[in-house]
């Protein structure tokens, strides 16, 4: 490209030019309040469910109109509540804005703000930094995934700060809308910066379904009258050209040709509709409300169905089990008690192995492996807390299991509501991996040559004979679970 096209966020008193034109000809805001009164108090319910406080965030919250009026949706729904509210908005104008609407706001005594002037990146870091673990009951993005250098990392990282009732709100124009046809066509033109990103919800969606991530999904018509915008000179037209494109200076920056078929196509019946004499945009609106990450019992629950589909692989099961309850039983409490009180399962308890290796006092060498940046957020904090020189490179466990039974686990487990967690220890998606069958002798030894054993050694330490390694007797686990309601006691 021989052009370079500035964004339009470089200069904030024309963004907020912009804006402010494009609230004024749009009914955004309208739609937005239809959406926080009809549908968003239901969402809310649960948030503050046995709460005294509720943690909410609001990342690019601009001036606080939609903040507040969804304050008093919460209010309305939790009387007693008090509020810790995280602003994070990097604009000084906006933030500005928003404390003077406070101060005039009466009632708003039960909420304690924090104001965060920084980007969303930027408060990322941050957090990351002072190793914060509060966690959120309500954050909301809203028309902001557009500002970030890395949409679907940001929406991982603020998931992850959810507490196990928390919603993460995030409204972007939808796929479908006039924007969705504009950026599709001219995606490598107009979003060439860091700074700026043509996504729809319908790119958020296609990342959270590729991690099998739970959310539920609303669309709210949306228009706006640009017609102004066919005016040369129209200093207005100007403006909301810029807005529309998120190009600074659209219109006496971009090539002819580009600023031609840009025009051209915002008065196709793709992205507008001529109503007397005025074109029409559609700017319709897509909601994703995300639910958090899976609990550790829902962890449980696929490990125990893992090993009911795959007993033969039990001991890779165990040994990951293992060592996060030797290194966090905290952590691993949960998961540890659900096995035991669920004794169908055809494996030796998680606690007596766990046991096993607290006395061999085994360590592993901590790996990293293509593909672990790409963990879940939640896997990677359970072993981060692990010592480093005793973590275990999940994905080196998992991967010749993943081989072996590809196809039964495509087949079986494809639609278990957190399988991602089983595929972010994997290094292969089962996809890739159906028709790599092997033979059961060829993956068993991955557990020795991880921990530097034979795997007769292996065996025979742990007791494991292969034909009585699927047998565990009611003694056993009556013994098991008899331990562990004792140390719960």
């Amino acid at each position: 490209m021989s052009y370079a096209l500035r964004s339009l966020v470089e200069d904030d008193n024309r963004y907020l030019q912009s804006f402010q034109l494009f609230l004024e000809c749009s009914s955004e805001h309208q739609c937005m309040q239809d959406f926080i009164h009809a549908i968003l108090p239901d969402i809310l319910t649960s948030i503050g469910e046995g709460k005294a406080n509720i943690n909410v965030m609001g990342v690019g919250s601009g001036a606080g109109e939609v903040d507040l009026k969804m304050f008093s949706e919460l209010r309305l729904k939790h009387l007693a509540i008090t509020v810790d509210n995280q602003v994070v908005e990097p604009s000084a104008q906006q933030l500005h804005l928003y404390k003077v609407l406070v101060s005039q706001k009466p009632n708003l005594d039960y909420i304690k703000f924090t104001w965060n002037k920084m980007t969303a990146t930027e408060f990322e870091k941050d957090w990351r930094e002072k190793n914060y673990t509060k966690k959120m009951d309500f954050i909301h993005m809203i028309q902001m995934l557009y500002y970030v250098k890395d949409p679907c990392a940001t929406v991982s990282f603020y998931q992850s700060l959810l507490d196990k009732k928390g919603k993460l709100l995030i409204i972007l124009v939808s796929g479908e809308s006039g924007w969705g046809k504009l950026w599709r066509t001219f995606r490598t033109q107009l979003c060439s910066t860091e700074s700026s990103q043509c996504v729809t919800t319908g790119d958020i969606k296609t990342y959270l379904d590729s991690k099998a991530v739970s959310y539920q999904s609303y669309e709210l018509p949306s228009q706006m009258d640009i017609t102004e915008c066919f005016t040369e000179g129209d200093q207005r037209g100007e403006l909301l050209l810029d807005f529309l494109t998120e190009v600074l200076n659209f219109s006496s920056t971009a090539p002819a040709e580009l600023k031609a078929s840009a025009l051209e196509l915002l008065r196709h019946p793709d992205c507008s509709k001529e109503v007397d004499g005025r074109v029409i945009f559609n700017n319709t609106l897509g909601v994703l409300v995300v639910d958090p990450l899976q609990h550790i019992t829902c962890f449980a629950r696929l490990l125990n169905l893992v090993l009911e589909v795959f007993p033969e692989v039990f001991e890779e099961v165990n040994r990951l089990c293992a060592l996060v309850f030797c290194q966090a039983p905290q952590c691993c409490l949960e998961l540890r008690a659900f096995m035991l009180e669920n004794g169908q399962v055809l494996c030796r308890p998680a606690h007596n192995i766990a046991r096993k290796l607290e006395d061999l006092q085994m360590k592993f060498e901590y790996g990293r492996t293509a593909g672990s940046d790409d963990w879940h957020p939640h896997t990677t904090e359970l072993l981060g807390k692990l010592p480093e020189k005793d973590r275990l490179s999940c994905t080196e466990l998992f991967q010749s299991v993943m081989a072996a039974c590809s196809i039964k686990l495509q087949t079986v487990l494809e639609k278990h509501p957190c399988l991602h967690l089983f595929k972010l220890l994997t290094v292969l998606d089962p996809a890739q991996v159906v028709g790599a069958r092997q033979d059961i002798k060829d993956y068993v030894h991955a557990i020795p040559a991880l921990s530097k054993m034979s795997a007769e050694e292996w065996h025979r330490y742990m007791g494991i004979d292969k034909a009585d390694a699927m047998e565990v007797s009611a003694v056993d686990w009556w013994a098991a679970r008899q331990d562990i309601l004792g140390c719960q006691a």
